[in-house]
């Protein structure tokens, strides 16, 4: 079973192994960031339910805007160049 899932693994065009290795790339950043955010409101003086609901709003916001985003990319709102710069600004 595991010897399959090598194999077809090895079958993936270059543009979904770059896709997947931007992808494990970008987990293993918000991994990284998330617990020193964490620690830096703790910090800053904000008590752990404060945090908690920070990270919560962070999430919940994250996902409904990657849903609203993804629907105006599929009605063609948006071209590539803005993809890239809502990708670019969004990261700094």
């Amino acid at each position: 079973m595991l010897q399959d899932y090598w194999r077809n693994l090895r079958r993936f065009s270059p543009n979904a192994w770059f896709f997947l290795s931007a992808s494990a790339l970008a987990g293993f950043g918000i991994g990284l960031f998330s617990p020193f955010f964490n620690l830096y409101l703790l910090r800053l003086g904000f008590l752990e339910d404060t945090v908690g609901q920070v990270t919560s709003v962070t999430t919940v916001g994250l996902g409904l805007f990657s849903h609203r985003r993804s629907a105006a990319i599929d009605k063609g709102w948006f071209s590539w160049y803005d993809i890239i710069t809502l990708f670019i600004e969004g990261s700094k």
